[in-house]
């Protein structure tokens, strides 16, 4: 099903099916003779409206089919503070720039944690 359009370069970017979307990024990109798949992009910088700390949004499997199986194949979207490594804002209690005061935030709670798996998020940098 298409949505009421944007283009880029003249090719329809918006469309709620996944597979229809990744064809026009593949044929944007022939079209513009580059050789690298775009994967990732940032969307959005800005501050955060809970506490001011700088926040990015990154959307990510632009490219690829993601590998999460609960999803399936969807882009992703990540808000993160971008001063500072996700890991290290999640242990420092600085998650709640993107949090606020969700009671399941790990330095909020005893035991129960929040199903956000940030640990592979350590990979990335600030």
């Amino acid at each position: 099903m298409r949505l009421p359009g944007r283009t880029l370069g003249g090719v329809e970017m918006i469309t709620t099916e996944p597979r229809e979307h990744r064809a026009a990024i593949r044929k944007l990109r022939r079209e513009r003779g580059q050789r690298y798949g775009i994967t990732s992009a940032v969307v959005w910088e800005g501050d955060s409206p809970v506490d001011g700390a700088p926040l990015v949004a990154v959307v990510t499997n632009l490219d690829l089919p993601s590998k999460n199986r609960k999803t399936g194949d969807m882009a992703q979207l990540y808000i993160l503070r971008s001063d500072m490594r996700p890991v290290e804002a999640v242990t420092t209690g600085a998650d709640s720039a993107t949090c606020g005061n969700c009671p399941l935030r790990p330095s909020q709670t005893d035991g129960v944690k929040c199903y956000v798996n940030t640990g592979w998020l350590g990979l990335l940098k600030a």
